[in-house]
């Protein structure tokens, strides 16, 4: 397939960042696509562009639908693991590129028959979940509890907004131990955070709490800092939308966690990207092909600055309908 100019522009960025100058931006992760659209692994590519990471979801609902006998074992016969999944981890493995994994959704044996999006009754299932996933996959150390677990589409309970954070709570330390538990050296990540959320990031921080008071276990803290400014961490937050986090205000973010989890606690930037040529149903910011590859740049050049960013998850390689976030036309 041949190279589009916007991928090749963000080729040589990438490329000049990943040159040792001083200090890291973090460990480089994407979200994509296993294979192109003709049908060959992707890989070769995101080793190509520099890649150290590729991000990909486990769903709680699909893997398990029915309640295993033995959840801890990943051998139980009520999981139904992805083959797919076996072919990227072999892909991956073959090009020298780490995978995360997420972890999300729950089937409805473990939330009274409700959709996908709602908690399970019993955080300690999906805990076991968790640990069959680490056993299941030992060559992965990253792990993240939800993704944008502030957004209701995602993660909710039948009770008061102010119960989902609560609730999240409890799933997320179950995770932390059952991981832990099966893998000590785990990397357990606080299911991402969104930019703008249904409950404010900054909010969600606050109320996420235990029924004991304390904050749930975790190592570093997940967030998707879309954002409709050109990357600056001298910016401040926005004042007409408190409580908002964009990719800019990470190192205001990082200081209101680390408060609450302590100064070594990191940042994983699960999703960044920025969107070209047209907004769409999901974002209606964009900008040109060669302002991207310009952000692109940029965003990598403020990490930089930013030694409690752990890793940034580019979203993604290749344009999606109208949603046009792709290095790739």
């Amino acid at each position: 397939m041949r190279l589009s100019r916007r991928l090749t522009l963000t080729l040589a960025c990438i490329c000049a960042l990943a040159a040792p100058s001083g200090a890291s931006a973090g460990i480089k992760s994407i979200w994509g696509p296993e294979t192109l659209p003709d049908g060959s692994s992707a890989f070769p590519l995101y080793k190509k562009l520099g890649v150290e990471d590729f991000q990909t979801v486990v769903p709680w609902s699909l893997v398990a639908p029915t309640r295993p006998t033995n959840p801890r074992d990943p051998a139980d016969p009520a999981y139904q693991w992805s083959a797919q999944l076996d072919l990227v981890m072999a892909e991956a493995r073959r090009n020298g590129i780490d995978v995360t994994l997420i972890m999300n959704t729950t089937p409805p044996w473990a939330n009274g028959n409700l959709p996908a999006n709602y908690a399970p009754l019993n955080a300690a299932d999906f805990g076991d979940f968790a640990h069959a996933v680490s056993k299941r996959y030992p060559s992965v150390r990253r792990f993240s509890v939800w993704s944008e677990a502030d957004r209701p589409s995602n993660f909710r309970t039948a009770g008061p907004q102010v119960s989902w954070p609560r609730e999240f709570a409890k799933v997320l330390d179950a995770g932390y131990v059952g991981l832990k538990q099966a893998g000590p050296r785990d990397i357990v990540i606080a299911g991402a955070t969104d930019t703008a959320g249904d409950i404010r990031p900054r909010n969600w921080l606050d109320l996420m709490k235990l029924p004991n008071g304390k904050r749930p276990r975790l190592d570093w803290w997940g967030h998707n800092a879309f954002s409709a400014r050109f990357p600056d961490l001298s910016d401040k937050p926005f004042r007409s939308a408190p409580g908002t986090r964009d990719l800019n205000d990470i190192d205001t973010f990082i200081g209101e966690i680390r408060k609450r989890y302590g100064r070594k606690t990191k940042m994983w930037i699960s999703e960044y990207g920025i969107q070209t040529d047209r907004g769409s149903t999901v974002f209606n910011f964009f900008v040109t092909r060669k302002v991207q590859a310009r952000w692109l740049r940029a965003t990598y050049g403020e990490l930089r600055k930013a030694p409690y960013v752990a890793g940034i998850g580019w979203y993604r390689l290749l344009d999606d309908g109208d949603q046009r976030w792709g290095l790739y036309t």
